[in-house]
């Protein structure tokens, strides 16, 4: 069961973030996103373990990178599709503010050849 205080923070970032007012960051983590804060930084991140289970890390750090709390839902838990819910949000916010590499991405993906011969 996920403690009151993170409910009243996640639910408080999740609507910042679907309003487009809070601007996550990826981590050197694939499956990790921060965000910055004056007084803090938060991460979420997403967990698969060697048994296919997985769980959503939520960690609060003060500005030294000290963890002041945390906690880990795991996919067994009542509160993990509420969480789930919230990272998928973070991912999606993410992803909106990189336009660079989604247009680099669509070339990427949509154009037949890709790249130029000739020397810089």
């Amino acid at each position: 069961m996920i403690p009151n205080k993170f409910h009243t923070l996640i639910s408080a970032l999740s609507e910042k973030t679907s309003r487009d007012g809070a601007f996550w960051m990826k981590t050197s983590n694939p499956t990790e996103y921060k965000l910055r804060l004056e007084t803090a930084f938060i991460t979420i991140g997403y967990v698969n373990d060697k048994e296919g289970k997985s769980t959503i890390d939520f960690n609060v750090y003060n500005l030294n990178g000290d963890i002041q709390d945390s906690i880990k839902v795991g996919s067994s838990s009542e509160d993990y599709n509420n969480i789930l819910a919230f990272y998928n949000l973070v991912q999606i916010s993410f992803s909106k503010i990189d336009p660079f590499f989604s247009t680099l991405l669509n070339e990427i993906q949509h154009k037949p050849k890709i790249g130029d011969r000739r020397e810089d």
